[in-house]
């Protein structure tokens, strides 16, 4: 990957040649431009965010620049994540996909320390989680469509009897009854 990742400017950090990276980076934002950092050192396995390394906090202090967090939100179907357990080489659901990214606010590189941008990330996930299409709608449209997408899967378990009923009968009777309702 290394012709790639100079093609495109980034800078690769590895353990053997870290001072050389956190040197560049530094070089880098002296010379006015905008560095973007992965604080995690790796990519997720999971989805869900991985331990703040401190690499970062070593550039900011140096070259005495803000630090912006930045959270990408809804990126876990594309062929960059590791879902599937395969990283590039996977069959991609669509071409194309919703995401957004979200910005804090800038944080002085003293008061940037790991446990304050976690809190930072957590917050914008949430920010950008409460904005995914499928929350914004009405609570019983989407009853409805998952009442559609699943009608033959069970709907609703329960009762002492252990009774069962099903999505398309749960949903016709929520059609008759909504008939009645004036």
């Amino acid at each position: 990957f290394r012709p790639f990742l100079h093609f495109i400017g980034a800078i690769p950090i590895s353990n053997i040649r870290a001072k050389d990276a956190i040197r560049t980076a530094i070089d880098h934002i002296n010379a006015g431009e905008i560095v973007c950092i992965f604080p995690e050192g790796e990519l997720s396995k999971s989805g869900n965010l991985l331990r703040i390394q401190r690499g970062y906090e070593l550039i900011a202090r140096q070259a005495k620049c803000p630090v912006v967090t930045a959270w990408m939100d809804q990126i876990w179907d594309s062929v960059f994540s590791f879902r599937g357990g395969r990283f590039f080489w996977k069959k991609p659901k669509s071409l194309r996909f919703p995401v957004t990214i979200a910005f804090g606010e800038a944080m002085d590189a003293l008061q940037a320390d790991a446990a304050a941008v976690r809190q930072r990330f957590l917050e914008l996930r949430e920010f950008c989680y409460r904005r995914r299409p499928f929350l914004l709608g009405h609570l019983a449209d989407a009853c409805l469509r998952g009442l559609k997408q699943n009608s033959g899967g069970i709907a609703i378990r329960g009762g002492p009897d252990g009774s069962q009923l099903e999505g398309g009968r749960l949903l016709a009777c929520a059609v008759s009854l909504s008939r009645d309702v004036p």
